[in-house]
């Protein structure tokens, strides 16, 4: 009911052992982990006690959360049977098939098997008794002997006793001196102090979807909350799920120490016709309408604040109101706020309301579209991102293409130097005739020709690579931000190309002249 009102998604307070909910204390952590070791190393007996609500089920629940699958587990809930009832409902947890009629002595032997069986297959049996104070000298008894059954170099059965403190002076008795002496490991569970208080507290809050729990119950509610509780989460659990119950009736977000202390005094109260501990009177969901003329629940009215202190509360309760998802009720009150009837006092509260669920409405309809906005941006920024790295990696191609083609424009130019130099050679060797001499002067001036052509070519392949290195200089420092453009800019490496394939054709007719 209160979950919404507060910007929560679930009830943060329930009385469940709930393992997301899990608050570590020293104490909490030492026995979880005391209790996995001697699972795993086959240990046999381990106790765990603590006063009512201390955290024993949530704890056991972890254990078994921790190995999984991984073992068979057996929990006996009902403490008030005899030894013969126990191994029945101990063989019925193991899913063993024993008649009903079984003595103690056969139940024995069919659980050993199952034991054997189980340890053949490196799988640990786990029995847990829960309530275990309320067990007879009996049925330990029982335990006890059950306990016996092992290995060469193991215990076959794993038992986890965990019971309320008279369980402790139970074992402390003379006539339990077996069993205990068969205990590994034993631990108490006891109460919270005050910061561990608050800060269980606040993990229930956060586990549950508030952002800031500090803001829903005050220092002062702390207090008084520890002060009823004692420490103990059960009754923590309970105070908050009323206190929060309560002010989700008086329309109050911020929960302080009188207002803790007035859900107290009203679940302390002996109603007529009631009974103690009566949870405080709420009112109705905002989209229900009574059918009659009764008179509403008596809500809780806090004092009478300070100008300055109410403005603190309806800020609070604003930003509380904002992060809160939108109820069908808040939609219809919106839509149509006439709705309401009664006298003017309530015709003007009902106004006011359906103003501020109004705004309400707006300001999450803006931050839905500044979400979605923000959502764009960076898919945006993502894209742009990829791009820059396509670029970059063709700009890198691009500047290895250039520098290759410089290379092989420098040995083009080498070997016409050498085609140059032969043909001055043989041109000295050579006594012929004028008419010989005059068509090696017709070859020489081609070959001018062609020098002077292989010139031409070769300065524009300098300015073209000129202008591949400039692009790259300007494109880097310009942040690339697509592969088109990329590919627009290795045009000039293409006519590169081009222009290289005719040198290499000038300098073959070279060759062959």
């Amino acid at each position: 009911m209160y979950a919404s009102f507060f910007g929560l998604r679930e009830l943060p307070f329930n009385n469940t052992p709930d393992p997301r909910f899990f608050f570590s204390t020293p104490d909490h952590e030492e026995a979880l982990a005391s209790l996995i070791y001697a699972i795993a190393e086959g240990k046999g007996f381990v106790v765990l006690t603590g006063e009512v609500g201390a955290g024993k089920t949530l704890v056991t629940r972890l254990m078994l959360r921790h190995f999984g699958t991984g073992i068979a587990f057996a929990s006996v809930n009902n403490s008030q049977i005899n030894a013969n009832e126990l191994l029945h409902t101990v063989c019925s947890e193991f899913n063993i098939d024993a008649p009903a009629s079984a003595t103690n002595v056969e139940l024995t032997r069919m659980l050993q098997d199952f034991l054997l069986s189980s340890f053949a297959m490196n799988k640990p049996v786990v029995l847990m008794l829960d309530e275990a104070q309320a067990l007879t000298r009996e049925a330990f008894e029982q335990i006890r002997m059950i306990g016996n059954l092992e290995a060469d170099d193991a215990k076959l059965l794993q038992i986890v006793i965990v019971g309320q403190p008279e369980l402790k002076e139970m074992f402390e008795a003379n006539d339990m001196r077996q069993l205990r002496q068969r205990i590994f490991r034993s631990f108490h569970l006891g109460a919270l102090t005050r910061s561990q208080t608050e800060g269980y507290i606040f993990h229930r809050l956060s586990v549950a979807g508030a952002t800031f729990p500090e803001k829903i119950l005050s220092a002062s509610a702390i207090d008084a909350i520890f002060e009823y509780s004692q420490g103990l989460p059960r009754l923590i659990n309970t105070l908050c799920d009323n206190a929060m119950l309560s002010s989700y009736a008086a329309d109050t977000t911020e929960i302080d120490g009188p207002f803790i202390k007035n859900v107290i005094a009203q679940m302390m109260t002996v109603a007529q016709g009631g009974s103690k501990f009566a949870s405080p009177r709420v009112k109705p969901p905002a989209n229900w309408q009574s059918g009659s003329t009764a008179s509403q629940p008596t809500e809780i009215v806090p004092s009478t604040m300070t100008p300055a202190a109410k403005a603190k509360e309806e800020a609070a309760e604003f930003e509380q109101r904002l992060h809160a998802p939108i109820t069908a009720s808040e939609i219809d009150s919106v839509v149509s706020p006439t709705a309401a009837t009664g006298g003017t006092e309530q015709v003007a509260t009902t106004a006011d309301t359906a103003q501020m669920r109004r705004l309400a409405v707006l300001v999450r309809r803006l931050l839905a579209e500044t979400k979605a906005a923000t959502e764009d941006v960076r898919s945006v920024v993502s894209e742009s991102r990829t791009a820059k790295q396509a670029a970059e990696r063709t700009l890198t191609r691009l500047s290895e293409q250039t520098a290759r083609t410089g290379r092989l424009t420098i040995s083009l130019r080498n070997v016409f130097d050498n085609l140059e130099n032969r043909a001055m050679r043989l041109s000295q060797r050579s006594g012929d005739t004028n008419g010989k001499n005059s068509a090696k002067a017709i070859d020489a001036t081609q070959r001018r020709a062609n020098s002077k052509s292989f010139d031409q070519a070769l300065l524009r392949n300098r300015r073209s690579l000129d202008e591949i290195r400039s692009m790259i200089e300007s494109a880097r420092k310009g942040d690339a931000a697509s592969d088109a453009e990329s590919k627009s800019k290795s045009a000039p490496s293409s006519d590169l190309a081009k222009q290289v394939r005719e040198l290499a054709d000038m300098c073959r007719g070279a060759a062959m002249s």
